[in-house]
C-alpha cells in the first residue's frame, strides 16, 4: 500500500513545518500507514457502532503526538475515517486544584504529569460523550504548558459528530501500577529528598490502580512507543522545551514557564520511577510496539495481539 500523491505531499509539507528531516515521510510510509490500514480493519470489524478507542504510550518527548497526528490525517484523508484525537495532558487539573492538591496531600503534586493530576473524571465523561454523542457540538479541553494551565474553555477543540476512532496519548496511558513493595526505595533524589514517607508516590501509585486502570480498560488498542531507556528521555525532554520557547517566542517572557536546563532535570525525576516501570511492563500488554533510537528513528516494530 501506497500514500496517495496529494497526501504524501500534504504530510511532507507538515513534515517541513514541524522542523522534522525530509526523510521522516519514510517513517510514515513504512509504520504509520500500515498501522492505520490495521486499525481500519479491525474498526471495520466491530460489531458496534461505538467508536474504536486507541491509546498511545510514549515517554516525554518520544514523539508520541507528532506521530498521532500524522496517523490521524492518514485515517482520515486515506481510509476515509473520522477521527478524534487527544492528549492525556489537556485534561492536567487546572493549577489552582494543583496548588490545593499540593497543600493538602503533598507538595510535589502541585507538578503537572504523574497520575493524581488529571481530571480523569472529565476526560472519562468526554469520552463517553464521543461514544454516544447525543449532542450537537462537544468541546474537548486544551491545556497550554507555556503557562502551565488549561485554556480557556473558548479555545477548547470542538467536535461536531460522532467519530469512528478516538486516539488517546500520554505517557502513562496504558501504564500499570507498581507492586506496593516496588515503593520503599527512593530511584532519585527527588524521591529521597521529597518524599521520604512515601506520601507521594503511594498516591500516585493509587490513581494509576484506581482511576487511571478503570481509564485504560475502555481502550480497544494500546500502542507504545518504547525509548531505548530513561536516559534518553532528558535530552528529548529539553528538546521539547525548547520548541515550545520558540512558538511563543513572540509572547510575553513574565507570562510564560518555560523551564531551563536544571528545571527540566528537576522535573523528568517526578516521571522517572513510572517511565522506568513502564519500559519494562508495557511492551508485554501493547497490541503494537515501535522500538525507538536515541535519535527518535524507529528501529523495529512488533504487532501482536489484536494487532498481529
Amino acid at each position: 500500500m501506497q500514500l496517495r500523491t496529494d497526501l504524501k505531499r500534504q504530510l511532507a509539507e507538515q513534515i517541513r513545518i514541524q522542523g522534522l528531516p525530509a526523510e521522516y515521510i519514510g517513517t510514515i510510509e513504512n509504520y504509520v500507514l500500515p498501522l492505520a490500514a490495521k486499525l481500519f480493519g479491525l474498526q471495520g470489524s466491530k460489531l458496534t457502532k461505538a467508536p474504536l478507542i486507541i491509546g498511545v504510550y510514549g515517554s516525554q518527548g518520544s514523539g508520541k503526538t507528532t506521530m498521532v497526528s500524522f496517523l490521524r490525517d492518514i485515517l482520515q484523508q486515506q481510509f476515509e475515517t473520522s477521527c478524534v484525537t487527544m492528549s492525556l495532558d489537556d485534561f492536567y487539573l487546572t493549577h489552582t486544584e494543583r496548588q490545593g492538591l499540593a497543600r493538602k496531600v503533598h507538595p510535589l503534586l502541585a507538578t503537572r504529569g504523574v497520575p493524581g493530576t488529571h481530571d480523569i473524571a472529565l476526560l472519562t465523561e468526554i469520552l463517553e460523550a464521543l461514544s454516544s454523542f447525543s449532542q450537537e457540538t462537544l468541546f474537548v479541553p486544551s491545556f497550554t504548558k507555556a503557562t502551565d494551565d488549561r485554556a480557556p474553555k473558548e479555545h477548547w477543540n470542538e467536535v461536531s459528530d460522532q467519530p469512528s476512532m478516538i486516539i488517546l496519548e500520554g505517557w502513562c496511558v496504558g501504564v500499570p501500577p507498581q507492586p506496593e513493595g516496588d515503593l520503599l526505595e527512593a530511584v532519585n533524589h527527588l524521591e529521597k529528598d521529597e518524599d521520604p514517607d512515601l506520601i507521594w508516590r503511594s498516591y500516585v501509585n493509587k490513581a494509576l490502580a484506581t482511576d487511571y486502570a478503570e481509564l485504560f480498560s475502555s481502550l480497544d488498542v494500546l500502542i507504545a512507543l518504547q525509548a531505548p531507556s530513561f536516559d534518553s528521555v532528558f535530552d528529548w525532554r529539553l528538546l521539547q522545551e525548547r520548541k515550545l520557547q520558540e512558538r511563543y517566542e513572540n509572547a510575553q517572557q513574565s507570562q510564560l514557564k518555560i523551564m531551563s536546563r536544571q528545571e527540566v532535570a528537576r522535573f523528568i525525576q517526578h516521571y522517572q520511577r513510572l517511565t522506568e516501570y513502564a519500559l519494562k511492563t508495557v511492551p508485554a500488554v501493547a497490541d503494537c510496539v515501535f522500538e525507538l533510537g536515541s535519535d527518535h528513528q524507529i528501529t523495529n516494530v512488533t504487532m501482536q495481539k489484536c494487532l498481529g
